[in-house]
């Protein structure tokens, strides 16, 4: 149960900032108990006694894991756990005390063929549609262990993280069309949040006083709920901070906090060998090639920009709906077009890559709509071009 007197007497010792988790700031009154849940999966067994169960939670809810393995007990199921995560945990859990579960009805997940469906809980993670889980594995069909049907029951027991909407209802499609009986709505009780609700932020906030306050954990939406909850309890907004990942609150004597600097934070690309912070134009460079195709087209000239040969045209993953032949010609045509467009003085091979990538772009979108991610490569055969930047340059639509 919450200390609620522990945070009153921090709070009569005088509490510099509070930070505090914002995630369920939108929701009035109270965040109900986690006693709810035992009751809810009691009478889901009793419905679905005939139906193997699956179950996926959060692995790092070692409650839940208690609550089903006493459901295990009650109801003379044998518990098998599924999903690196969760088995670390549960091991962990176990070894430290926290998870009390007799191992008589644990058995590995190699073994479940060995026992009839309504003898079988399967333990897994996957309620928020993560790509590589248990649960969202079995639901493609791609998992070796487990293999779903209409004689399966699916418990959901965890609230989608806002975001993840998209995933977990596609994974609960999923499902069904398998066949299984999915239980995954709210009104079921089949989870309590984690989060504090609105009256209960705001109690805190009463209990601590701090002098300053963060919100934190949650979306923008919910953060501003937040503040908004600690400007109704009298706390005056210069001394809320609204913050981004990464900015950092300096506190120093004498004068009020400020954000001052930002430090390294967000997602990591891992490239083979190479690990760094993402450069969103790499990834943006990635997607539309992937999105789209790459066209290239390479032109050999002089120093007066004159062809020396043919331009050759090289597409990859680029999608050509109408005549093939007929549109490679009218691309040949406009690459040469704009070649001569600059031909015959001093040009620039910036301004030459420039006029090659508008007119195959006419071309494409004429005709099918691409967008394709044209790369113009010029090859000069003697000197007497300037150029605004590098002979050979990646340009990107």
């Amino acid at each position: 149960m919450t200390d609620f007197g522990a945070f009153a007497e921090e709070g009569d010792k005088g509490v510099l900032l509070l930070t505090s988790d914002s995630t369920n700031a939108e929701k009035a009154g109270f965040t109900p108990s986690e006693k709810i849940v035992s009751g809810t999966l009691a009478n889901l067994f009793r419905t679905y006694k005939s139906k193997r169960v699956i179950i996926s939670s959060f692995a790092t809810n070692i409650h839940r894991i208690q609550q089903v393995a006493d459901m295990a007990m009650k109801f003379n199921r044998r518990l098998s756990f599924f999903g690196r995560s969760m088995l670390r945990n549960v091991e962990l859990a176990r070894e430290l005390g926290y998870l009390k579960i007799d191992s008589k009805i644990i058995i590995p997940i190699e073994d479940i063929y060995r026992y009839s469906g309504n003898q079988l809980i399967i333990m897994t993670t996957g309620s928020q549609g993560e790509p590589f889980s248990g649960l969202v594995t079995m639901s493609k069909g791609e998992n070796k262990s487990v293999t779903l049907s209409e004689h399966d029951v699916i418990f959901m027991l965890a609230s989608i993280i806002p975001g993840n909407e998209k995933a977990v209802y596609n994974t609960i499609n999923r499902l069904f069309s398998l066949g299984c009986e999915v239980v995954y709505e709210r009104e079921k009780n089949i989870h309590a949040s984690g989060h504090a609700s609105a009256e209960e932020l705001r109690i805190i906030l009463n209990l601590v006083r701090p002098q300053y306050f963060v919100p934190v954990h949650g979306e923008s939406r919910h953060m501003v709920r937040h503040s908004q909850l600690a400007q109704d309890i009298g706390m005056s907004p210069r001394n809320i901070f609204m913050m981004e990942n990464g900015e950092v609150l300096t506190f120093s004597k004498g004068s009020p906090p400020k954000i001052r600097e930002h430090v390294q934070s967000g997602a990591i690309l891992v490239d083979g060998n190479a690990t760094s912070e993402i450069k969103s134009q790499v990834m943006k460079e990635r997607r539309d090639i992937a999105e789209d195709g790459v066209l290239v087209a390479a032109a050999s000239i002089d120093d007066r920009g004159m062809l020396l040969s043919p331009i050759a045209i090289e597409t990859q993953g680029v999608f050509i709906s109408d005549d093939t032949h007929e549109i490679y010609n009218e691309l040949y045509a406009a690459a040469e077009n704009a070649v001569k467009e600059l031909s015959g003085g001093r040009v620039s091979i910036d301004a030459l890559k420039r006029n090659i990538k508008t007119k195959i772009r006419d071309v494409l979108r004429r005709h099918n709509s691409s967008f394709a991610v044209v790369l113009p490569v010029i090859s000069v055969k003697r000197p007497g071009y300037y150029y605004d930047d590098m002979h050979y340059e990646k340009e990107f639509f």
